[in-house]
Formats: structure tokens, sequence, C-alpha cells
């Protein structure tokens, strides 16, 4: 695991956490932090299945060339198919805080909104597309290796 991977891990683990304690909460915030809490964990499975693989093989690529498993490669190609759900997922997330501002959330409430949008900002512009840069770097060296192999 890359120091990526595991900086990415830790704070998908905090948020996660914050979030799931708010949703247990009583009143009209307790009431839309399940449906976030929910996307947020599905997001997250998704994430850790594709954009994590795909920022260690950036990571370690710096070094020295890495050979693409199958697993990576799948990582990848998985990655190109889910991007579109999870940038929706990222608008269905900002959606439901905005609802939760415009309600008057506590302080601690508005803390983690702040937290979450910072996280969904450096996902959004810096993570997703490295990541994208990875899958594509990996399918074209999967597809070189399959002409090598053909002929």
């Amino acid at each position: 695991m890359t120091q990526h991977e595991s900086f990415l891990n830790e704070e998908h683990t905090e948020l996660l956490a914050e979030i799931s304690e708010v949703a247990a909460t009583p009143g009209k915030t307790g009431k839309l932090f399940p449906e976030l809490l929910n996307i947020f964990s599905g997001h997250l499975d998704r994430e850790e299945q594709t954009v994590l693989p795909l920022l260690g093989y950036l990571y370690d690529s710096v070094e020295r060339p890495i050979d693409v498993s199958d697993s990576l490669f799948k990582a990848g190609k998985d990655f190109r198919t889910e991007y579109a759900t999870m940038v929706n997922e990222h608008k269905a997330i900002d959606d439901i805080m905005k609802t939760t501002e415009s309600d008057g959330a506590p302080e601690k409430v508005m803390e983690l909104i702040c937290d979450i949008r910072h996280h969904v900002m450096l996902e959004s512009e810096v993570i997703y597309p490295a990541a994208m840069m990875a899958a594509n770097m990996i399918t074209s060296y999967h597809v070189k290796k399959e002409v090598a192999i053909r002929n």
C-alpha cells in the first residue's frame, strides 16, 4: 500500500465514522444523513477497488516501469466504467449537504460538510484525473502487450 492509498483510506474511514455519527442523531439533519451515508459508503467501496490500485500504480511507476497485472487492468477498466457514476454520486452528496445547510445545521455538522466538500473537490480535481491517466496508461500498456503476444 502506498502513502497515497493509506492517506485516502484514513480519510475515508474518518469521514465515514463522522457521517455515521450524524446519521444516528435525531432531527432533520439525522434524517438526511442516512441517505448520504448509503451513497458515501458505496462510493468508497468503488474507489477502494478502482482508484486506489490505479494511484498505487502511478506512484510505483515513478521509480521504475511496472508490469500490469490482470487485476490492475481490471481496476482501470472498472474505473473508466464507474467514473460517471462516481461523479454523479459527488453531485448527490452535494445536494444532500445543500439541503442540510439550508435547514440550519449545527456547527459540528457544518464542519463535517466542509470536510466532505474538500474531500470531493480533491477527488474531482486531482485524484480522479490521476486515476484516469493511470487507467489510460494501463490500457495502452495492455494493448501493446497483446499485440506483441500476437506477433
